[in-house]
């Protein structure tokens, strides 16, 4: 077996062993004291979220999403956890940006949701990313376009990222 194969099956077995550890954290996650009548379950939250769970864990009150497609991106903005189409992490693209991006180039975003049950007054929906399946000329006019913080190639695309 070479150094990749090693490597990429090292890196699966992480992402498998921490998805299971961040699904246990947040079917134990404490709920507040008083909750808001009008909150969603959280076990609502996390079955909505799941499919797009990122496998890099979560805090108390956030949990990071993934590979969210452009289209499911736009139903979120309607729900009950709603993001602004004006709302930008930093100095990134607006949400409405990155989705038209995403959507253009056959891309994904990620980002993180903090639940309303984390009794957090900043509940909200945040993208401070995509990935791209582009070719190299594309991905670095994007670049120099966008400045994201963080701009590297991955075997699914190049990721831009801001912090």
């Amino acid at each position: 077996m070479n150094i990749k194969k090693e490597t990429q099956a090292w890196d699966d077995a992480v992402k498998k062993v921490n998805k299971v550890k961040l699904k246990k954290q947040l079917k134990n996650w404490n709920k507040p004291a008083i909750p808001n009548p009008f909150q969603t379950s959280y076990a609502k939250t996390v079955k909505y979220y799941d499919t797009h769970l990122d496998y890099g864990g979560a805090n108390n009150n956030y949990f990071h999403i993934a590979n969210v497609p452009p289209s499911v991106a736009k139903t979120w903005a309607t729900g009950k956890l709603k993001f602004k189409w004006s709302d930008r992490q930093n100095e990134s693209p607006t949400v409405k940006e990155m989705v038209a991006i995403a959507e253009k180039y056959g891309g994904t975003l990620f980002g993180y949701v903090i639940p309303v049950e984390s009794g957090r007054e900043d509940a909200r929906i945040s993208f401070d990313g995509f990935v791209l399946p582009v070719n190299s000329v594309i991905a670095q006019m994007l670049n120099k376009k966008y400045e994201p913080d963080e701009f590297d190639k991955q075997s699914n695309g190049y990721r831009f990222w801001w912090d």
